[in-house]
């Protein structure tokens, strides 16, 4: 039989349930929330009702054992019953312990739950890092082979600039000081027009005879080459001095 969500009076449940209704308006209402729980008290409390009925089934076998025993004194059948009833009722789960039985293994499910989604998430990002990492890298590679040939050694430093000042964001390229979106080839041309030692001397506008070569610079962390720096001081000082001033190496 179903347990009753609402009734009027106490003495409608057996006394050991009373303790699962609280005072709702007029009568008592079932003090159990959510679906599940409800389902797990049911239950917990046909567990305690076969409990119930198998005991009461033990207790008639005992009483039909001695039934025929006429100097059996009734006192002493009567304390044999109560013992092993007791007994019988410390291998049950008390009805006021249910509730705190079910909330431990709810807190336990719910934690266990928590730190998976946490794990998914923190996979889900790093994947996430890693994708916007290789789309900028494939989309500026593909741009800067369109303007111009990288010294050798520098596409690391180019795509290590790219990675600082463009993020990705609904597969668009961003760039992170304005928040506004980006053409990848506009990036590499400014890339040529402000930081030429990236590339080769050939390259770009400068390339085919222009008057206006562009210089690699010795100095600059980028292309460090003292072989470079010590021939181009012996050749033009004044030109040695002023792209070391440039980068902020004194000379």
């Amino acid at each position: 039989m179903a347990l009753k969500t609402y009734i009027n009076s106490l003495e409608e449940v057996d006394e050991n349930l009373q303790n699962l209704y609280k005072p709702k308006g007029e009568g008592f209402a079932l003090d159990v929330e959510g679906e599940q729980d409800r389902q797990a008290l049911r239950e917990k409390i046909k567990e305690f009702r076969d409990n119930n009925t198998r005991l009461q089934e033990q207790l008639e076998q005992v009483q039909g054992r001695y039934s025929d025993i006429e100097d059996l004194d009734p006192s002493d059948l009567k304390a044999a019953i109560e013992a092993h009833k007791q007994v019988k009722e410390k291998e049950m789960i008390p009805a006021v312990e249910m509730d705190k039985l079910m909330n431990q293994r709810l807190q336990a499910e719910r934690k266990k739950y928590e730190s998976e989604l946490q794990e998914t998430k923190s996979v889900a990002q790093k994947l996430q890092s890693e994708m916007s990492r290789m789309t900028i890298e494939k989309t500026i590679s593909e741009s800067l082979n369109k303007v111009g040939q990288l010294q050798k050694g520098a596409l690391s430093d180019v795509l290590r600039r790219a990675q600082n000042e463009i993020e990705v964001k609904d597969e668009r390229l961003i760039d992170k000081s304005t928040g506004l979106s980006i053409d990848p080839n506009d990036w590499a041309n400014d890339l040529l027009k402000n930081s030429p030692f990236f590339f080769t001397p050939n390259t770009g506008a400068n390339s085919r005879g222009s008057s206006e070569t562009v210089k690699v610079n010795p100095f600059a962390k980028e292309t460090l080459n003292l072989t470079h720096q010590a021939k181009l001081y012996q050749e033009n000082p004044a030109e040695a001095k002023r792209l070391a001033a440039a980068v902020g190496v004194p000379l």
